[in-house]
């Protein structure tokens, strides 16, 4: 027998039940030796599942550093919120009776502990922005 072409395919599963096949073939040269034939081609599809994975790994990084974006985005918002109100409230109280004063002393956070978690959270923003921009670079064409 005569063996004039030999085919090196695989099935890689992914998340989500999905599958990826990638194959090659190659024609064999007079005397050319299959064995040696089908290693080069599982080298070349191993070669090429490393750029693949490489490329979903900067996918799901992207995709969660865009969710932590999302979240500090939406914490920075609502502390802003809590902050301007906290202020007006703290405008009326300095004008208001001193047992009204203590009660609100009492059952509110503090202005700096709302500064201190708005300040936290820009700083997360910061940090998942940055990381997601490192997540992009190899991504991006040339």
């Amino acid at each position: 027998m005569k063996v004039a072409a030999v085919r090196y395919e695989r099935l890689f599963s992914l998340e989500r039940y999905h599958n990826e096949r990638i194959s090659f073939e190659a024609r064999l040269d007079e005397g050319e030796s299959e064995d040696k034939a089908i290693g080069e081609l599982f080298f070349k599809v191993a070669e090429i599942e490393d750029v693949f994975q490489a490329y979903r790994s900067c996918l799901d990084a992207m995709e969660r550093n865009s969710h932590e974006i999302d979240y500090d985005a939406g914490r920075i918002a609502e502390l802003e919120r809590r902050v301007a109100e906290m202020k007006v409230t703290i405008e009326k109280l300095a004008k208001g009776e001193p047992d009204e004063r203590l009660r609100a002393a009492c059952d509110r956070e503090s202005l700096k502990s709302l500064r201190a978690q708005l300040e936290h959270h820009r700083r997360d923003l910061e940090k998942h922005e940055r990381e997601k921009a490192i997540a992009i670079a190899p991504l991006k064409l040339p």
